[in-house]
């Protein structure tokens, strides 16, 4: 078929628009251009007689199906089928130059078996990261599967689950606590320890809790300043009693953290801001203010949560269905 030259079907103040005629005269595509590129034969087309067919052909494990529905960058891109079976989008000086041969499955190595610091990669999870890479299925040796980018294994940014990452804290010393063992891990695979206070008594804490220093006693630093403020001359022993500044009732509160073992009783997290609960409300029942039936631990978020649906006064049977309900994650 014979291309024509473009037909100027419209004049403006500073441009033109043609349409490309084929041998029937059906309009193929339109453009604006100016009317110096149209009278010294700079523009003699939509641009598509620049555009070589590539289908069909072969580059490296590439086979060319069809033109790509949306450019790139402005340029024409192609439609491959990888020898892998995968379909990606390639712009054509990139297969005319070899710059792309593959899907990128070339380049991807097998980790299957390999072993990484603690880490052996089992299989391909199917998926790739934001930054592109691979990302491998891998089992630590302490028995947890992880999931991590062919990259951060390669390049050994990522040795373990993380369970090697705080083992240095053994023995280290953060205020009055000093670490002594690994106890576990939260719900939320967070690392806590097992401390031992400088008084004696032994504390169960988070990791972050302890080099934010949020955590620094196993709760008797605390009551030492409770008890300074309790001393200052200026406060009625009523004042005590109402902010809750007074010996006994930080004794309680300890009892009652030592009782739950430092769990929050509702989600299961262990050290970090707890508070002891009053299961009968503290200002409505002097008499059960100290008694170790009448408290439970809650962490801030969730003792905030039941207090904002039944008030200050919560009561033993509103606690119980509360704590029926199952946690929102």
């Amino acid at each position: 078929m014979t291309r024509l030259r473009p037909k100027i079907i419209d004049v403006y103040t500073t441009s033109s628009v043609v349409e490309d005629l084929s041998a029937g005269g059906l309009v193929v595509g339109a453009i604006d251009t100016t009317a110096r590129s149209l009278k010294q034969g700079c523009t003699m087309s939509c641009g598509c007689a620049r555009i070589k067919d590539l289908t069909g052909q072969r580059f490296g494990r590439l086979t060319v199906l069809s033109m790509a529905d949306n450019k790139h960058g402005g340029r024409v891109a192609w439609r491959c089928l990888c020898d892998c079976g995968e379909h990606v989008d390639v712009i054509a000086n990139n297969l005319a130059r070899g710059n792309t041969e593959s899907c990128g499955c070339s380049r991807i190595k097998d980790l299957t078996n390999k072993k990484f610091g603690e880490l052996t990669a089992i299989d391909k999870t199917g998926e790739r990261n934001l930054s592109g890479n691979v990302l491998w299925n891998c089992i630590c040796s302490c028995g947890n599967n992880t999931i991590v980018s062919s990259h951060s294994l390669c390049a050994g940014h990522t040795k373990s689950c993380g369970c090697i990452k705080y083992k240095d804290l053994l023995g280290k010393k953060f205020g009055r606590l000093t670490v002594i063992s690994e106890h576990g891990r939260t719900k939320g695979q967070k690392v806590t320890w097992d401390c031992i206070c400088d008084c004696g008594k032994k504390a169960v804490t988070t990791t972050c809790s302890l080099i934010n220093g949020h955590t620094q006693s196993c709760g008797c630093l605390r009551i030492e300043r409770v008890s300074e403020a309790c001393l200052n001359p200026n406060i009625t022993d009523e004042e005590r009693i109402t902010k809750r500044h007074y010996p006994e009732y930080n004794e309680w509160r300890q009892a009652i953290f030592e009782i739950d073992n430092y769990t929050c009783q509702k989600c299961g997290e262990i050290g970090g801001r707890l508070c002891a609960h009053h299961i009968e409300g503290y200002a409505n029942n002097k008499e059960l203010r100290i008694s170790l039936d009448n408290g439970i631990t809650l962490c801030k978020k969730h003792h905030q949560n039941l207090h904002h649906l039944y008030g200050n006064d919560v009561g033993r049977d509103n606690l119980e269905k509360w704590m029926g309900e199952e946690v929102a994650e």
